[in-house]
């Protein structure tokens, strides 16, 4: 009788321990989707803000920003407070204040495409005479530093600075999180509080 009682209480004890690592994993997944849910709005409406036009490919980047001490997870919650969105830049605020993100479109880039390079416009389309028939493949490559008014006055040639490595686009967790396809996004890394975004 003492050993099916002791059998019971296992039995139960893993039920219950079984609900509850359920309930969790559970959990997790739900934040997973509300916060896959709320990146894709904002990719999508700054990529709606670099264009209308449904046929051009809008190239996005992305910084985050980590909280490293106590003083830095009560200054991103004051910064979530404060911080609204614009048509350039786009935030994500984590609501325990653990970190941030900064959306923002990738101008005047060259995007590694087959073997060949392919630039952004100053709004982040990308111009391409061929077809990119496959977006996953694409590279970050480089990018045009800024030139003064004469310079483009003079229409001096802009040299092309080119990155260390390229940086692939970001694939998604079971394909993208995107109804529009002509979104590609770039996780440009981690940056220090009050650094600036990489790319300006």
């Amino acid at each position: 009788m003492k050993k099916n009682s002791n059998t019971i209480g296992s039995v139960l004890t893993m039920f219950i321990l079984t609900l509850l690592i359920l309930g969790c994993k559970g959990e997790k997944e739900e934040q997973s989707q509300v916060f896959l849910k709320k990146v894709k709005g904002l990719e999508k409406t700054l990529a709606d803000s670099i264009s209308k036009d449904t046929k051009a490919i809008k190239v996005i980047g992305y910084n985050t920003y980590k909280a490293q001490t106590q003083d830095e997870f009560i200054e991103i919650k004051e910064l979530a407070e404060v911080t609204k969105n614009t048509a350039t830049r786009q935030y994500y605020f984590a609501s325990d204040g653990s970190f941030y993100r900064v959306y923002f479109p990738i101008t005047d880039a060259i995007i590694k495409y087959e073997q060949r390079n392919v630039s952004t416009n100053e709004k982040g389309e990308l111009v391409s005479v061929s077809p990119i028939a496959d977006l996953t493949l694409v590279e970050l490559a480089g990018k045009y530093p800024q030139i003064t008014e004469e310079e483009k006055k003079e229409k001096k040639e802009r040299p092309i600075q080119f990155l260390r490595t390229t940086v692939p686009v970001e694939k998604k967790v079971g394909g993208s999180i995107h109804d529009d396809a002509k979104i590609c996004v770039f996780n440009l890394g981690e940056r220090k509080l009050g650094e600036a975004i990489a790319w300006q």
